[in-house]
């Protein structure tokens, strides 16, 4: 178990005080972890040592939930999973497992083993990372790297989809890798030029008279300039939507709405390079030349964010385009290049198939239903499980999860001769989600709940003399039908596996795996663990030998005389 007192009295170089440690939970002190970052123990059974492994990778999250959630996750005991450092939206940050110790985040021993993993708040299928979040996460990569020598490059930073044998794909298409790069290695050289302003992109109308006192011209006429102009101001970049991107906006499960007749607006985002700026300047328009006016002026906002709602109610199917002006506090001005999208506020729908409305199980069922979208499969899932009608506190929430697999296995352990409800909300990439109606069913008076995965060792047999480099065998199945993805053998030469002799990394969907090296005579024992994706087995430890050279000669030999003495007989 982790504890303040087994930390070493020299930390790592502090990370900058930039970033955000206000925190909703409870922390304990703080030098139980690095230095000015709030210490939030994860679960300690779900960590191991290192196995004096140096570290030489940063791997890179999405919770695909809130800060708080991911919290709760790493602190529970229903996942086996654990992580380095939490980072929210605003920029908060939590450490949950000490850096010397091996956390259980990559799917892949050897790099959990060689890695710090860094979780953010999020999902890999949204563009919602802030500007705040990414300063904090890299300053806290850029500090790893320099106390452990790591170099400040893409085959040392990594997402988790990078990691051999990846199930997932996180931290997703809309992480900004370049610009987070740049902020790890302390914003050296030139800002990376996607989607960055190179100069002055006049808007129509005085910045200092906008909008913002009432005066302005709701649509002014706006100018592109032929060759732009550099103010020396902050830089700033879109950050979402980006330049021809498919958007829609709700939050899953939750529909978003504004304006008349329950139009939806948008969100716009941006970013700078860290020069404080007073005040903003957002212009939204539905045509390239503009000389018909503009569809929303923010005129001039005394504020220091980086985002706008845009309150005017949009079309589906239209392009837009858009741009921002931020001035600093010593007037000097910066706008970004014209941005592009397009909308599309048609969501899919989605049909519940079984359990059917009332249904009695017998145990634990397996929830199924289909997409109905005419733009593409949905990208992204979510279940949710209740146990009264008035669903006023919800008993299971999955949050987001990747793909589209059209069934979900329950989680929850349910209770003989009750009702309960689900639906489930999918997310089909462009901003747009839909949810089922809730559904009923009952589980009967015989209720039983199952596990989901059976792992079944198959040789070497409890007590059988093997090979010193056995190939082990094994079977898998599950009640949802979905196929095995990875198997990898743990191997142990002692009762209390406190310390695995190996785990082996996991590999693809197998039913044997062949250990590549040889074991030393004497008593061992092995175990297997499969998954679908979705859930982890793990089969029980079955004892066996490696024999003795002399043993195997004797085995041998034993065997030589009883073909001798057959062939005799025949």
């Amino acid at each position: 178990m982790i504890t303040a007192s087994s930390k070493s009295a020299a930390r790592p170089v502090a990370i900058a005080a930039t970033i955000a440690l206000a925190l909703l939970i409870p922390a304990v002190p703080a030098e139980a972890g690095r230095a000015g970052i709030p210490w939030i123990p994860g679960n300690p059974n779900h960590q191991s040592s290192r196995r004096g492994n140096s570290i030489q990778y940063v791997v890179i999250h999405t919770i695909e939930g809130s800060f708080q959630s991911g919290i709760r996750t790493f602190q529970g005991s229903s996942r086996r999973v654990s992580i380095h450092y939490v980072v929210g939206y605003d920029g908060q940050v939590a450490q949950m497992v000490e850096e010397s110790v091996n956390a259980w985040h990559a799917g892949n021993s050897t790099y959990n083993r060689r890695s710090i993993g860094i979780e953010h708040e999020g999902f890999a299928g949204r563009n919602n990372w802030t500007d705040a979040q990414y300063r904090a996460s890299a300053a806290i990569t850029r500090a790893v790297c320099d106390d452990y020598n790591i170099p400040k490059d893409r085959q040392h930073i990594i997402g988790h989809k990078e990691v051999p044998g990846a199930t997932h794909w996180d931290p997703g298409p809309h992480f900004d890798w370049d610009y987070y790069m740049w902020l790890v290695r302390g914003g050296a050289g030139n800002l990376p030029t996607v989607g960055r302003n190179t100069g002055n992109n006049s808007v129509g109308g005085n910045v200092g008279n906008g909008g913002g006192n009432g005066r302005a011209d709701p649509r002014p006429s706006v100018q592109r300039p032929q060759q732009p102009r550099d103010l020396g101001g902050p830089i700033v970049r879109p950050a979402r939507p980006r330049g021809g991107e498919v958007i829609g906006f709700t939050d899953l499960l939750r529909p978003e709405r504004v304006g008349d007749g329950g139009v939806r607006g948008v969100t716009l985002r941006w970013r700078n390079d860290g020069t404080p700026h007073i005040a903003y300047r957002v212009m939204l328009d539905d045509d390239r030349d503009s000389r018909n006016g503009v569809v929303f002026d923010s005129g001039h906002v005394d504020s220091a964010r980086s985002a706008a709602r845009i309150p005017a109610a949009l079309f589906p199917g239209k392009d837009y385009f858009w741009i921002v002006r931020v001035v600093d506090a010593r007037g000097r001005v910066r706008d970004t290049d014209w941005a592009h999208f397009k909308t599309d506020f048609t969501p899919p729908v989605v049909h519940a198939m079984s359990p059917t409305h009332g249904e009695e199980v017998k145990n634990s069922p397996t929830l199924r239903w289909w997409v109905e979208d005419g733009d593409g499969d949905p990208v992204s899932f979510r279940v949710q499980l209740d146990d009264d009608a008035d669903h006023s506190t919800i008993k299971s929430d999955t949050k987001e999860l990747n793909g589209n697999p059209g069934s979900w296995s329950l989680r929850s352990r349910l209770e003989p001769d009750r009702t309960y409800y689900w639906r489930v909300g999918v997310y089909d990439g462009r901003g747009n989600t839909a949810v089922c109606p809730w559904q009923s069913f009952r589980t009967g008076p015989d209720y039983q709940n199952l596990d989901g995965i059976t792992a079944i060792p198959i040789s070497p047999r409890a007590g059988q003399l093997a090979s010193p480099s056995p190939v082990f065998h094994f079977q898998f199945y599950n009640r949802e039908g979905n196929p095995q993805i990875g198997a990898k053998i743990l191997i142990d030469d002692d009762d209390s596996h406190d310390e695995v002799l190996l785990d082996l990394p996991f590999s693809g969907a197998l039913t044997a795996v062949a250990l590549k090296r040889e074991l030393p005579p004497g008593a061992y024992s092995w175990k297997v663990v499969v998954t679908d994706g979705f859930e982890v087995g793990e089969s029980a430890w079955t004892a066996f030998r490696v024999p003795t050279p002399a043993e195997l000669r004797q085995r041998l030999g034993g065997f030589t005389d009883r073909i001798q003495d057959d062939g005799e007989r025949r």
